[in-house]
């Protein structure tokens, strides 16, 4: 486990905020993982930290910002640039998905439909990126 490590979730959804939550604390000490579920708030967030997160999860579809609009946000902030930032999406055509990465997203996942699933992907993730 990485206890010094940091990871933010942003997601409207108390109950997928709840299980990324869980599969995250395989990996990252509890205490050092925060969760946003207004979009409109994370940067606001973010600056209040003593320390830059380490990885954020975003919701693609959430009410008040796009994926798309709070990644263009995050990557505007200089010291949030290098922050790999997971996109996660109950749907996602392929000019969605392109749209994401364009604007900054570092992968773009499905979100999983069993604790399993969910256990699979933020694994792949946080080899890819949370180290």
């Amino acid at each position: 486990m990485e206890s010094s490590k940091t990871v933010v979730i942003v997601d409207d959804d108390a109950e997928d905020t709840e299980f990324l939550t869980l599969a995250a604390s395989r990996h990252f000490a509890t205490e050092n993982i925060l969760s946003v579920n207004d979009p409109t708030r994370l940067i606001d967030f973010l600056g209040e930290l003593s320390k830059t997160p380490d990885l954020i999860f975003i919701d693609n579809k959430m009410p008040k910002l796009t994926g798309t609009e709070l990644l263009r946000r995050i990557k505007e902030v200089e010291q949030l640039k290098p922050v790999p930032v997971i996109v996660l999406s109950g749907t996602l055509a392929k000019s969605e998905q392109q749209e994401l990465f364009d604007a900054g997203a570092s992968e773009v996942l499905m979100k999983a439909f069993s604790m399993t699933e969910l256990y699979t992907l933020v694994d792949g993730v946080i080899e890819r990126w949370g180290k």
